[in-house]
């Protein structure tokens, strides 16, 4: 932007486009010294720049500007604050005529505006009082939380670990170090593997690896139940047709089981729940299977040749399926058509449910005890008592039936 002095109409105006001619020659005067704007001294091409740069006026096309009619302004009261224009006088260029010289000044109205009709401001003091409800009338949930919050709504939880470092520096190291010698201590009965120095894997066999896997198993009311630690073989280094074959394995359905505990309360059979302590360890591999393996048991530098399925093998749960199936069908148990995992006995009356390793019995008291006593001879069984909970569903016996809960 330049501010420009043009002697043709005695005015500093403002330009964005300007033309420099290097070879024009400019002299800057003071505009504001009245006695050099003149102009016989000043010709109608010399402009007067007001930057170090010598500008050229570019040609100005001068339009009419549109009449523009103002709405006349409100009036306002004697409040507001009345400007002076002394100091836009104090910026006027000398020998520029003032705006609005010609008009009168504006007259500013000092009477006091009449007081609106109605009040914006409510005067909430007529208001009356909400009315207090009686909220001990009201009616109140009767559910309540599980037991495994305090009263102060925290809950008592067990973090579980992701390896074996953590668990054994962790807050519950002891519970967690009893875990893994019970586990390791069933493997070792079970005849899961035999123990090889590293210079007998076979040339061209990859062992695969394994870990620990920490589990908090809780009741239904959300206690602990206890600590439980597994080892796990890293089954996805496996080769396919070398390391195993088949790996699919029925598990039963939820509709299945609601049938079952539905006939159980219908024609008054007593139903037992039973757990089957390192299900996996009981099923027979086929294939040959090397594994290394997992910290804190003592056998670093040593390799292990599986004879029995380890969790997270992928033939685990099918080579345990098949081990339960010709336990039960020595009993006499057949499987049912539409759900494999159900299996029936006619001369028992015994109807048994499988889920992995999770057992539901359903028949009279004394024919249940020697499907127990039959299992307990293969496997090493955990007898739970009555239904509570399983599958995530939890079974509550009222005077009116069973109800079924899934939290």
């Amino acid at each position: 932007m330049f501010r420009i002095y043009i002697p043709s109409q005695r005015k500093v105006d403002t330009f964005r486009q300007v033309k420099f001619e290097p070879s024009s020659s400019y002299t800057s005067v003071d505009i504001h010294n009245p006695s050099l704007l003149n102009e016989a001294d000043i010709p109608l091409t010399t402009l007067i720049p007001l930057r170090p740069n010598k500008p050229t006026l570019l040609p100005k096309t001068t339009t009419a500007e549109p009449q523009i009619t103002l709405p006349p302004l409100r009036q306002q009261s004697a409040e507001y604050e009345q400007f002076s224009d002394e100091d836009s006088e104090s910026e006027r260029v000398p020998g520029e005529p003032s705006v609005g010289a010609s008009t009168p000044p504006r007259q500013i109205s000092t009477t006091t505006p009449s007081a609106p009709k109605s009040s914006r401001r409510k005067d909430f003091s007529e208001v009356p009082e909400t009315p207090k409800l009686d909220y001990e009338s009201y009616p109140k949930r009767s559910t309540k939380g599980p037991d495994c919050y305090s009263e102060s709504g925290w809950a008592r939880l067990v973090a579980e670990p992701n390896s074996y470092q953590e668990a054994v520096s962790s807050l519950d190291a002891d519970a967690w170090q009893q875990a893994i010698l019970e586990e390791h201590q069933v493997i070792e009965e079970a005849g899961t593997w035999s123990v090889h120095n590293i210079t007998d894997l076979p040339k061209g066999r990859k062992p695969v690896g394994s870990q620990w896997v920490f589990k908090v198993k809780h009741h239904a009311d959300g206690s602990i139940e206890r600590h439980k630690a597994r080892i796990n073989a890293k089954g996805y280094s496996q080769q396919e047709g070398l390391d195993y074959d088949e790996t699919f394995a029925p598990v039963t359905r939820y509709d299945s089981l609601r049938l079952i505990i539905a006939l159980a309360l219908h024609l008054g059979p007593d139903m037992e729940q039973l757990d089957i302590k390192s299900a996996f360890l009981n099923g027979e591999l086929k294939e040959e299977i090397w594994m290394i393996p997992p910290p804190g048991i003592g056998l670093d530098g040593k390799i292990l040749r599986l004879h029995k399925a380890l969790y997270s093998l992928k033939q685990g749960p099918l080579q345990w399926f098949e081990k339960l199936a010709t336990v039960l069908a020595e009993l006499g148990f057949v499987s049912l058509t539409f759900d494999p995992c159900v299996f029936i006995n006619i001369t028992l009356n015994v109807i048994l449910v499988v889920y992995v390793d999770d057992i539901t019995t359903v028949g009279p008291k004394p024919q249940i005890e020697i499907l127990i006593d039959h299992l307990k001879s293969h496997f090493k069984v955990t007898v739970k008592g009555g239904l509570k909970y399983i599958l995530g569903i939890e079974v509550n016996e009222t005077e009116h039936g069973l109800e079924l809960c899934q939290r």
